[in-house]
This record gives structure tokens, sequence and C-alpha cells, in this order.
């Protein structure tokens, strides 16, 4: 397994956020939880997905059709959605093995406050959440 990066740092796709748990999203698509965000599930996902050079990404990322079944949507849009939901490129959130470590854990803390202060991540963020839940109705 890949060194997780520290929280900011981008993804290397070493996977323990997805290890840890599925996140409310996938939870949602998985079939695991009726709302988004209802409760926190224990990982491993069943959909993390490790590549040929030995990192981890979101199969319903790669692969939805595989994870999802058929859509009325493309895969692409799909795939483009659940990366924005899952914070696909904003550099690591996952506290994982750096719980307890003030500096850790205000850099998430600023992090979190700059997304959801950001009108356009939760404008794109927001699509992407209604165009997921329309999957499974």
């Amino acid at each position: 397994m890949l060194e997780k990066p520290k929280i900011g740092e981008p993804c290397n796709g070493c996977g323990l956020c997805c290890q840890m748990y599925i996140c409310h999203t996938g939870a949602f698509l998985l079939g695991k939880t009726k709302y988004i965000g209802e409760k926190r599930i224990a990982g491993p996902c069943p959909a993390l997905t490790q590549k040929t050079d030995g990192s981890f990404a979101c199969g319903i990322v790669l692969n939805p059709a595989k994870w999802l079944g058929k859509s009325k949507y493309r895969p692409e849009v799909i795939s483009r959605s659940m990366a924005q939901c899952i914070g696909a490129g904003t550099g690591c959130d996952e506290i994982g093995y750096d719980e307890g470590d003030p500096i850790e854990e205000e850099k998430l803390k600023q992090m979190i406050e700059q997304t959801k202060n950001d009108p356009e991540w939760v404008k794109e963020t927001t699509r992407a959440i209604n165009i997921l839940m329309k999957i499974k109705e």
C-alpha cells in the first residue's frame, strides 16, 4: 500500500480513505443507504479498484456500468459527477493515521471550510448529486 499523503497534498491513490469508509455517495449508489449522507459505513468500499500501477481508484469513476448497471446517463457523465462528489483533484482529505495531529486536523478543517464557501464547488457538487440521485429513481 502506498503511503498516505498529508492533508491537502495531491492524492496518490493509496486507497486508505476507501479502505476505512464507504463514501456517502458510494454508499447510496451501491444500495448501502437509502439517502446520500444517511450514515457513515465502515469500509472497505466494494468499488475500490486497484489499478495496474498498484494505486487505487474509485470503481464508480473508472467504470460506472460495472457498479451501477445500465443508466440513462452516459458513463462519462456519471464518472464526472462521482469524481466531483468524492472531491477528486482537491487533495487528500482523509485524516486517517494523522487523527489527533493538531496540524493535520487544522488543515482538514480549513480545507473543508474553503470548499463549503466556494460557490462554484457548491454549484457543481449540487449538480453532480442531483444527477447521481436520478440514477436510483
